[in-house]
């Protein structure tokens, strides 16, 4: 898995070989580590990457801030798969 998250940080790089910011959905973390590790260890140390998720479904920030596992309830509809991880 982590490989082909690997692989969206690569495609991002052939768009745009130097980025400033990349803005990635964490639903997981696993996108997030990936696009991250793709582009940092192919030399972009300036490169400031954010991880973002909706309001509805905070599921990282109750694990890194709370250092809980929480249940995420799915209030809100979500278009893009893999914003919200639900359990």
């Amino acid at each position: 898995m982590f490989v082909k998250y690997c692989s969206a940080g690569l495609e991002i790089l052939e768009e745009i070989p130097e980025p400033d910011v990349v803005i990635v959905c964490c639903g997981g973390g696993g996108l997030l580590s990936g696009v991250a590790a793709a582009i940092k260890l192919l030399g972009n140390k300036t490169t400031r990457i954010f991880g973002v998720e909706p309001e509805g479904g905070r599921y990282l920030i109750h694990r890194f801030f709370y250092w809980q596992i929480t249940t995420v309830n799915l209030i809100i509809s979500v278009i893009i798969n893999g914003v919200v991880v639900a359990s």
